[in-house]
């Protein structure tokens, strides 16, 4: 209808980008975790696991706005977006996985690069169509860089402290402290307010 909105609201979409970088940084000791007694099986799927995080932050962003299209009466433009994507998926599953370097995580690429797809003909659609404008440094950016410090402080405390103690209980203190250093850093650059903070405490 030709309105014109603004992407300024605090975004709540960090989570996807600091539980992939986590799953990333930590994907050996938590598939181990979920599979102690398969090290052959974890030893083949970690760097499908490790691709298929970036896969992760293009679906979760992609996802509402696919069915923003939906909602305002686009049901042709969610097939188009879905149906290209899918073809290039295809596609690249039958040439990557053919690839012995890659195998198995040929997949996880076109898996990824599909996601990706969704993702940038979805901001390409509702821009055309609605004219809307996205606040990319507080979206993306922003929390990008808090994910990025508690990635990093929880895999340094981890190397720190695994060869004192369980492995497990390693996992869970740095995560925890790795928690802490991005909900500061959040605060720090104005993405949560104290009463949002509290929010995540004691709702």
């Amino acid at each position: 209808d030709g309105s014109i909105y603004e992407f300024e609201e605090k975004p709540k979409k960090p989570k996807s980008t600091l539980a992939s970088m986590g799953i990333y940084v930590f994907s050996d000791e938590i598939l181990m975790i979920l599979f102690p007694s398969r090290v052959a099986e974890i030893i083949a799927c970690r760097e499908s696991l490790k691709i298929l995080c970036a896969g992760m932050v293009f679906l979760c962003m992609a996802t509402p706005l696919y069915a923003i299209l939906q909602t305002i009466s686009k049901p042709r433009v969610s097939v188009r977006i879905m149906l290209t994507a899918c073809v290039v998926k295809m596609v690249l599953n039958i040439f990557l996985v053919r690839i012995p370097r890659l195998n198995i995580a040929g997949a996880s690429i076109s898996t990824t690069v599909s996601y990706g797809i969704i993702l940038l003909m979805s901001v390409y659609e509702l821009i055309k169509i609605n004219q809307v404008k996205i606040s990319y440094r507080k979206i993306f950016v922003k929390p990008f860089f808090s994910a990025f410090l508690c990635v990093m402080t929880a895999k340094s405390c981890y190397d720190l402290i695994t060869n004192h103690s369980n492995f497990v209980l390693s996992l869970v203190i740095s995560v925890f402290l790795g928690v802490i250093i991005y909900i500061f850093s959040l605060y720090l650059l104005s993405v949560l307010t104290k009463n949002e903070i509290k929010c995540i405490f004691f709702k």
